[in-house]
């Protein structure tokens, strides 16, 4: 932190209540000599700042004083808004009143030139609040209970594979696999889980899509699957080099 930005924190310090040369000195990471360096230099700015001496003495603001409202600049209130806006997809935090209050005010304050560009840039950023299950203790055992009252015991198959990091990121945003994954060694996870029968298909394709970020340990019958379709896309391309 520069001294500016050093001595502007030390006045907000102050208004929240009364500070030793210690505690601020421990609040900023610097020297207490430091600190009352700052303290001469805020009073030199005409900052009245009133010195206790004696035990329990310390340093506080004349009584009435404060700061004048915060200036912020377009970069600033975009990052307010922008993580105010991301609050909207947690409904149920009891924050969604709020932030409706909190965004009228930042826009309130600044000017609409300064806002447009806000606004612009805000467009142009894409983000998503990804929607996670929440974790059941012993889930795989409630998935065979079930399928085993269907009478489908037997579809349920499972699926285990090894992940490097850009695949194991991809993997982290399904909402049915996601959270089934354990970190083996650094870098590297281990993704097990139950697949109906109904969704091999898309097994199949899902871990050819990930390419060399995972190997699948098993079924067999995956890697075969998977081993064919690669076969089958070189063949495609290798006869079209060819005809070349």
């Amino acid at each position: 932190m520069n001294k500016i930005n050093r001595l502007a924190a030390i006045v907000m310090a102050l208004q929240l209540g009364h500070e030793t040369a210690r505690s601020l000195a421990d609040k900023f990471e610097v020297s207490r000599r430091t600190i009352l360096r700052d303290i001469q230099s805020l009073s030199e700015m005409n900052v009245p700042i009133i010195a206790i001496s004696g035990p329990g003495g310390g340093f506080q603001l004349m009584e009435g004083y404060v700061l004048p409202p915060l200036q912020l600049d377009p970069v600033e209130a975009a990052t307010l808004i922008f993580a105010l806006e991301g609050i909207s997809h947690h409904v149920d935090t009891p924050f969604q009143e709020s932030r409706w209050v909190v965004m009228d005010k930042i826009r309130g304050i600044i000017p609409e030139d300064i806002m447009t560009r806000i606004d612009l840039m805000l467009n142009q950023l894409n983000h998503r609040v990804l929607e996670r299950n929440e974790h059941i203790k012993h889930f795989e055992t409630s998935i065979r209970t079930a399928a085993k009252e269907e009478g489908c015991e037997s579809s349920l198959i499972r699926v285990k594979a090894l992940l490097n990091y850009s695949a194991m990121i991809e993997v982290q945003q399904d909402d049915h696999i996601g959270e089934t994954m354990t970190e083996v060694t650094p870098g590297l996870w281990e993704l097990s889980f139950l697949c109906p029968s109904e969704d091999w298909s898309w097994v199949v394709r899902f871990f050819y899509r990930l390419g060399k970020g995972a190997e699948v340990i098993e079924p067999e019958e995956l890697r075969n699957e998977i081993s064919q379709h690669a076969a089958d896309v070189f063949q495609l391309y290798a006869s079209s080099f060819s005809r070349c």
